[in-house]
């Protein structure tokens, strides 16, 4: 016969919400360890002295891996076992921690940080699969929601809690100690989620898809970038990357169960709902990527400091999005996405003005309708991608959206720094600054970075009133 106490520890273990805070929990860390290495870029270039077109990829990486795996980890997950890969996205986000903490040199870090990115992927899929299994369907849309709520929380604060720690700690530490607290998600999962009886079936995966996007994207970022930095023929790696893409749109369109579903894009608010969130990764990666070097550089602000002017962009956008289910459905879809991309147009605008005379307040003006933008777009942009497609491919619509999203991310940021990297030549030659091995230390000074920075804000203005006209004239306005 139980006693109360093994009762009670009983329901307890069993409890479905513990296991959703388990989750809940390292899925907030993959979400802080997407932002909160922004704050950190001036520690982390300092640290290997590497010019920032090579910095990038410490963020493109993390995005290349989101954008080719998120897809390919849901059907893992079919396969495999939600349960299964959730543990052994644990696993990768611990080591792949440890490995970027300890880096030696960049490359060492890009490499830990492309582990990171296909962790990420797996804990970002793998607890919404697992709900289901966990609450009866009354409660489903309430754990899902919960999740987001999470997962939006650590993407809020994780420039946040970078700068902190980098400040106090080192950059280093913004990676090693997420660990102990993976740690504990892991066993707060052990003792309460159901055990994973599925058989073992990697049968239905769409290889040849996903080895075609694995290959092809990376290969046009290559294209997009090797101008300035490879020794290659630039014209053939964009023929082998189109070639690539190509051939992954022949391979989806007979495959049984393709990775991205492209008879989604004949709808047309699907099309256009996709396209601007393409726009706001573009748009949000390349500032958050730029910012806190602009403010290190050209500013002279410590890390803290950094983070602080920062936390208007994400507190904003947190604060806010709740509320805009409320002002679709009194202005409507169309406008909200407008007002989102106007939003963004201002912000870049104010930054590709700056000068080292302006105060400190134009900028968090600029970070204050960074977020307003972001609030605007995210959800609406959600909300017309997965609205136009039938419930039964709802996941589906949303493994497609989370690729271009990220896909979207790292071509801006790839774009933006061959931009900057082209005006900020230019403006050192003028100067009579000679380069290191055709590959100038930068930024080497305020003069000289901001150049190359209003030259991707004037872009980024320039990309928000592209996305103004193609929602305006794309979005049905039935919604």
């Amino acid at each position: 016969m139980l006693t109360k106490a093994k009762l009670l520890k009983r329901n307890l273990f069993k409890n479905p919400w513990l296991a959703l805070l388990g989750m809940g929990l390292v899925s907030f860390l993959g979400c802080v360890d997407f932002t909160s290495v922004n704050t950190i870029l001036p520690q982390i270039q300092t640290q290997f002295n590497v010019p920032i077109t090579q910095l990038q990829w410490v963020i493109n990486i993390f995005m290349l891996a989101l954008a080719t795996c998120m897809v390919f980890a849901g059907q893992l997950e079919d396969s495999l076992g939600s349960a299964f890969m959730l543990y052994m996205g644990m696993i990768l986000l611990a080591t792949s921690s440890l490995g970027a903490g300890l880096s030696e040199n960049i490359m060492m870090l890009i490499f830990f940080r492309l582990l990171q990115g296909i962790s990420v992927a797996i804990l970002y899929t793998a607890p919404i699969a697992l709900v289901p299994r966990l609450f009866p369907s009354n409660l489903q849309s309430r754990a899902i929601g919960s999740l987001v709520s999470i997962n939006a929380l650590g993407l809020a604060l994780g420039p946040f809690f970078g700068g902190i720690i980098g400040s106090i700690l080192s950059w280093r530490y913004v990676f090693l100690v997420s660990i102990p607290f993976i740690i504990l998600s892991a066993l707060i999962c052990a003792f309460t989620l159901p055990h994973n009886n599925k058989n073992i079936s990697i049968k239905k995966i769409d290889w040849k898809g996903l080895a075609l996007l694995i290959t092809s994207l990376p290969a046009l970022l290559l294209a997009i970038s090797a101008k300035n930095q490879l020794e290659v023929d630039t014209l053939l790696l964009y023929i082998i990357s189109f070639c690539l893409l190509s051939l992954f749109v022949k391979v989806e369109k007979k495959a049984e169960q393709p990775i991205l579903n492209l008879d989604f894009f004949l709808l047309r608010n699907f099309t256009f709902g996709i396209t601007a969130n393409f726009f706001l990764a573009f748009f949000y990666t390349v500032s958050l990527f730029l910012i806190p070097l602009y403010l290190h550089t050209v500013m002279q602000l410590k890390l803290y400091t950094i983070s602080l002017v920062l936390l208007p962009i994400t507190g904003t956008m947190a604060l806010l999005s709740p509320f805009i289910d409320y002002a679709i459905k009194s202005i409507g879809l169309r406008k909200i996405l407008v007002i989102g991309f106007v939003c963004f147009a201002a912000s870049s605008f104010i930054q590709a003005i700056l000068t080292q005379q302006f105060t400190i307040i134009y900028m968090i003006i600029s970070c204050l309708l960074f977020g307003i933008g972001w609030a605007c777009i995210l959800g609406p942009s959600i909300v017309a991608t997965v609205s136009s497609v039938p419930k039964s491919s709802s996941g589906m619509a949303i493994g497609t959206l989370g690729t271009i999203h990220n896909f979207g991310g790292a071509v801006g940021l790839t774009i933006s720094l061959a931009f900057y990297d082209l005006f900020n030549r230019t403006q050192l030659l003028n100067s009579g600054q000679v380069f290191k091995n055709n590959c100038h230390l930068l930024p080497i000074s305020p003069s000289g970075f901001i150049s190359g920075y209003h030259s991707a804000m004037w872009l980024l203005t320039g990309i928000s009133c592209l996305a103004i006209f193609l929602v305006s004239a794309g979005i049905k306005n039935n919604q």
